[in-house]
């Protein structure tokens, strides 16, 4: 083994014994790749040793850790926009988080103002679902659970038509008489 450590690669291994990862040469450092996001480590469960051209020197444990959680990159929403009348509700779904195996995949959403529209999650269904109030123009803002990830969704909430009035014509048949009523008998021969 060098005095220095200028020649010697850092390499890892399971317990078992079984290579993982080789740093790069007078780095000391080594990166296992493929871990379980968010997960505890035991002492021991690697370990590592020094390796040059003379061999490879006594395999040493790794101290406890525990990995980085996976954070969400990206999602996506469906529809990407929303808009719609007064009154009515629009169910949105988040289409894709990238990646699939982010650790917390949950997404978050608040609206901008109230008084437009509101969101909510629609356990039923297994959506959010939107609830467009009064006219206007607002934005649900989205975010991933564990903040690394926003989206901005437009929301148009045009006004109701106004209810169409009746255009029957007025009604064109009526009696009228001049004369007096003329009493009525049900047996004419008697009069």
């Amino acid at each position: 083994m060098s005095e220095t450590r200028a020649d010697d690669t850092l390499i890892a291994y399971k317990k078992d014994g079984q290579e993982v990862a080789q740093g790069t040469v007078g780095e000391g450092e080594v990166t296992i790749d493929n871990l379980t996001p968010a997960t505890s480590y035991a002492e021991g469960d690697f370990l590592v040793a020094f390796s040059d051209k003379d061999g490879v020197s006594h395999k040493v444990a790794v101290p406890a850790f525990t990995t980085e959680p996976q954070l969400v990159e990206s999602f996506t929403l469906n529809p990407e926009a929303i808009s719609g009348t007064e009154g009515s509700t629009v169910d949105i779904q988040v289409a894709t988080i990238d990646p699939a195996d982010a650790t917390d995949n949950v997404v978050k959403a608040t609206s901008k103002d109230l008084s437009i529209a509101t969101i909510d999650w629609n356990d039923n269904a297994k959506t959010y679902q939107a609830h467009l109030i009064k006219a206007g123009t607002t934005e649900f803002d989205w975010t991933s659970e564990d903040g690394n990830a926003s989206v901005k969704q437009v929301v148009t909430v045009e006004a109701k038509p106004a209810p169409v009035a009746s255009t029957a014509p007025a009604s064109t048949s009526a009696s009228t008489s001049s004369s007096p009523a003329q009493p009525s008998s049900a047996n004419p021969a008697q009069a």
